[in-house]
């Protein structure tokens, strides 16, 4: 029995490679099929929380004000069936000295999803332009296009998700969506391609809106 397994040992030394190879191969494809997303936005938006709705786990859940967190590779599923694979990247805080690091989670083919509080944009229901309130969220989307434009990054996509809108509808019972939408592309300047989505984190069918989109624009 001895002499057997030594005359068939050499097979093992010639599997293992070839193991590593098929893993690597694996992963690789793994690697290319995962989306790239970049969650960011002002303090207490609800990066951390959407994170989480997504399905993404990180420690200290019970912490309010992110610094920087790993985000690994995790998996949800759209409304239709389709899982979607989200590469690892990093959950930063909205805080400004954070916004440097924006240049580490954004690459070819990232979605961005920039998030916003309502009582960020609006002030006495009008839109907060050149207000103190603005300044921030201007200074962060220079950020962003400077990065894209540094890096030569050729497809990405953006969105705006506006939480906490139903706190606003509390004061405000007439305010519109569409309105909202309107104001928002003509402050930032977006084109038709870019996402604006408007709600509360809170509600799953919200988060079942943000699932199906995430990741589409660089589908097409």
């Amino acid at each position: 029995m001895i002499i057997e397994q030594a005359q068939y040992a050499w097979l093992w030394w010639l599997l293992l490679p070839i193991g590593s190879i098929i893993g690597g191969i694996v992963a690789a494809l793994s690697d290319r099929d995962a989306k790239k997303i970049a969650i960011l936005g002002l303090p207490a938006s609800g990066k951390t929380t959407l994170f989480q709705k997504l399905g993404a786990s990180s420690a200290n859940d019970s912490q309010v004000n992110t610094s920087i967190r790993d985000i690994e590779e995790f998996t949800f599923q759209r409304s239709n069936g389709e899982k979607v694979t989200i590469a690892k990247t990093k959950d930063l805080g909205g805080q400004n000295e954070y916004v440097k690091l924006y240049e580490n989670v954004i690459e070819e083919n990232t979605f961005i999803y920039f998030l916003l509080k309502m009582e960020d944009l609006y002030l006495n229901n009008s839109l907060s332009i050149g207000k103190t309130k603005m300044l921030p969220i201007k200074s962060r989307m220079t950020k962003i296009k400077k990065i894209i434009t540094d890096k030569g990054i050729k497809k990405h996509s953006m969105g705006f998700i506006i939480t906490h809108f139903d706190e606003y509808l509390k004061n405000n019972p007439a305010a519109s969506e569409k309105v909202i939408e309107s104001d928002i592309r003509y402050a930032f300047s977006l084109d038709k391609k870019s996402i604006v989505l408007i709600g509360n984190l809170l509600d799953n069918d919200f988060i079942t809106q943000i699932k199906d989109r995430i990741g589409m624009q660089n589908e097409q």
